[in-house]
């Protein structure tokens, strides 16, 4: 679903900056507003589920780590009527033009991880690998 990429990136974007002491309240205050957005649509979905953490927990929980809960997450923004849909996805858009400006399209934040070495994550990076010495 198209509506769903910008959303995971901007709540992986805003796990990453959005929630630390040195981002902006403009960052801070756009990552708060996403959540609640889409805290409201995936609310529904756990509740329903009658997750054992307790809804609000498991909420927390899944808008924490977008990757891990994609499927769910897809689920939810599915069911959702079309202007909660609206509303998410506006928020998702403000917060990834606060976090990279230059370009909200690119899958800069948008990682997959398994059994690699030597992987950085992040900009400006220097590195140094000894890999079997």
């Amino acid at each position: 679903m198209e509506f769903v990429e910008p959303v995971l990136l901007a709540l992986t974007a805003g796990a990453a900056v959005g929630a630390g002491e040195t981002a902006s309240t403009a960052v801070q205050d756009a990552y708060r507003g996403l959540k609640i957005a889409a805290g409201k649509v995936l609310r529904r979905k756990v509740a329903d589920e009658g997750d054992e953490l307790g809804t609000e927990a498991a909420v927390e929980e899944r808008l924490a780590e977008p990757q891990v809960y994609r499927d769910e997450l897809e689920a939810a923004l599915a069911e959702a009527d079309p202007d909660e849909r609206a509303e998410v996805l506006t928020a998702a858009r403000t917060l990834l033009e606060l976090v990279d400006p230059q370009d909200v399209t690119t899958a800069k934040y948008q990682l997959e991880l398994r059994d690699n070495q030597g992987v950085q994550v992040g900009d400006h990076n220097t590195q140094t690998n000894h890999f079997g010495a």
